[in-house]
């Protein structure tokens, strides 16, 4: 299953199972309405630390953003590498731009 909680979610999710054990633990007396909070904290970390939710996925939901393509050699730094839409090296096109404004 593809990534589908981004960066900013998972922090939420981390931070609602947090106090839903906190809840949970400290306020609810109630046994059966204690496991039930830790179950919901519980599958709140796990979404957050895998970033996937089954939910999400099914409603069709996507927080991590676009997806960036990237090849081995661009993600290594390599200027060359990275194309525009039309294909074309960022290094040629900056070398046909500055052979227009000096003609």
């Amino acid at each position: 299953m593809e990534k589908n909680v981004g960066t900013h979610e998972g922090h939420v999710r981390t931070i609602a199972a947090a106090v839903l054990v906190l809840i949970a633990f400290f306020v609810i007396t109630n046994p059966y309405i204690r496991i039930t909070l830790a179950l919901i904290a519980g599958v709140l970390a796990v979404t957050a630390f895998v970033h996937t939710c089954p939910i999400n996925h099914m409603i069709g939901r996507n927080t991590c953003g676009p997806v960036k393509a990237t090849s081995g050699s661009a993600a290594s730094g390599d200027a060359d590498a990275v194309h525009d839409a039309e294909g074309q090296d960022d290094s040629a096109k900056i070398s046909e731009e500055s052979r227009e404004s000096t003609s």
